[in-house]
């Protein structure tokens, strides 16, 4: 009798990581859904979960983790790796009932609003030390282990902050992005996490920050229409995001 044989085929992967502290999250009650089925995955490490044999269709998938909002991702296959289709997915934490955290929270209603997400003024990860816009390569002076796909270059003077994505960590202090930068950095800008937030297809958003010790300081970056616009948040002046036309008059 010849002997059976068992085949699997990966077909995503998907790392779940905590927005605010960039942490994977390690709570095991996750369920994933695909209009509105359970769908099983299968948890590999901490924050880590991979599909099999289920097929590579574009979907909408639906993400619940206890003590986080619910969340749905789009899954594009075309813009995964053919050999390891992965995705990042950030998590807003609820706001805990134990009072060990502190966070700010800003939500409410702006119409025409796709995106919104925030970086700290107070926490860098890294300090630039040149771009080479030809290999698209970003060496830094120094730099905090970069574990997520995607970071920030703070433009501090102009109150601007540009994401890029890593594509390939060179070494412990160069990495390759996937895109060219857009606006030209300089040696000494910052490097810092970004916190994302949540935009229903009504305008209705919602960004949650760690409160940081002795003053917390975000520089929230959102688009309405099309248009970017930035924006200084803190602890004293926590106030709701206008449309760029009302910023301007």
């Amino acid at each position: 009798m010849a002997d059976a044989e068992i085949s699997y085929k990966l077909d995503l992967i998907v790392r779940l990581v905590d927005t605010t502290t960039g942490k994977r999250v390690g709570q095991k009650q996750i369920v994933f859904k695909i209009e509105n089925q359970i769908i099983p995955f299968l948890r590999r490490d901490e924050g880590l979960y991979i599909l099999l044999n289920q097929g590579r269709n574009d979907m909408v998938l639906e993400i619940s983790a206890v003590g986080y909002l619910p969340i749905k991702q789009k899954i594009c296959y075309e813009e995964l790796s053919p050999k390891f289709p992965e995705v990042e997915v950030p998590l807003i934490p609820e706001v805990s009932t134990n009072g060990f955290v502190d966070m700010l929270t800003l939500e409410g209603c702006c119409p025409g609003l796709t995106s919104i997400e925030a970086v700290s003024l107070k926490k860098s990860y890294g300090v630039v030390d040149g771009y080479q816009e030809r290999k698209q390569a970003l060496r830094l002076y120094y730099s905090k282990p970069l574990e997520e796909s995607s970071y920030a270059i703070l433009h501090e003077q102009q109150q601007e902050f540009e994401e890029f994505r890593i594509q390939k960590r060179l070494d412990k202090l160069s990495v390759r992005l996937t895109k060219p930068l857009t606006i030209p950095c300089r040696p000494e800008e910052k490097i810092a996490r970004i916190v994302h937030g949540r935009v229903d297809a009504d305008g209705r958003y919602l960004l949650r920050v760690l409160e940081e010790g002795g003053g917390t300081e975000y520089l929230v970056r959102y688009v309405v229409n099309g248009n970017a616009s930035f924006k200084g948040i803190s602890t004293e002046s926590l106030n709701l995001l206008a449309e760029p036309e009302e910023e301007r008059n």
